[in-house]
């Protein structure tokens, strides 16, 4: 899971330097979304 949150990470940063910022912001929100979920936060989305 790591390799997998550390490669959207590299993508994100390459689409925020080409001036993609739309989708490198998208990418991000999943990147922590993963990260959230990995080491037991809630995703940020408040509650269910």
């Amino acid at each position: 899971m790591a390799a997998i949150i550390e490669d959207l990470m590299r993508i994100a940063d390459e689409l925020n330097r080409s001036g993609d910022e739309v989708n490198a912001y998208l990418l991000d929100l999943v990147t922590n979304r993963l990260l959230d979920r990995s080491f037991g936060g809630d995703g940020g989305l408040g509650p269910r």
